[in-house]
């Protein structure tokens, strides 16, 4: 009696995996599987928001307010963008070359005269640190406020 419950037992265990590796292959076979696509960007604008002083030149400030951008110099104000994030670095502009890519995720700056889309390299509550895509492998660092 104890070997034919242990037969059954292994019946069922077969049908049931045969069963589920046939839904699976009907799934994937019929329907794409949704992809991630980063970090949620309301999150990561968020770590940008506050005002940073650059390392390379004191007399810099950048200022994150919202989806707003200031860049001052001086103590006075040079130019103010709009940001969008991109998590997953996968807009045009922020689409890179395999010899550019960096762990990070993307933020599009969009001026009144021109566009530009960077990546962070790192932005946590002390630092700052990116990089304009496309520049010549200057990144920028600056210190929270």
């Amino acid at each position: 009696m104890h070997k034919l419950l242990i037969l059954l037992a292994v019946v069922a265990a077969a049908y049931a995996c045969k069963n589920s590796n046939a839904n699976n292959n009907a799934y994937n076979n019929n329907q794409e599987i949704p992809q991630s696509t980063g970090p949620d960007g309301s999150d990561l604008l968020m770590t940008l928001q506050g005002r940073w002083q650059s390392q390379q030149d004191s007399t810099y400030v950048l200022e994150v307010l919202d989806t707003k951008m200031r860049h001052i110099s001086h103590g006075q104000l040079t130019e103010e963008t709009e940001i969008d994030i991109d998590g997953a670095c996968q807009t045009t502009p922020c689409k890179m070359d395999s010899t550019d890519l960096i762990d990070g995720w993307c933020f599009m700056e969009k001026g009144p005269k021109s566009s530009q889309c960077n990546i962070i390299i790192t932005c946590d509550k002390e630092f700052l640190k990116y990089k304009a895509i496309g520049a010549a492998n200057v990144i920028l660092v600056f210190k929270k406020l």
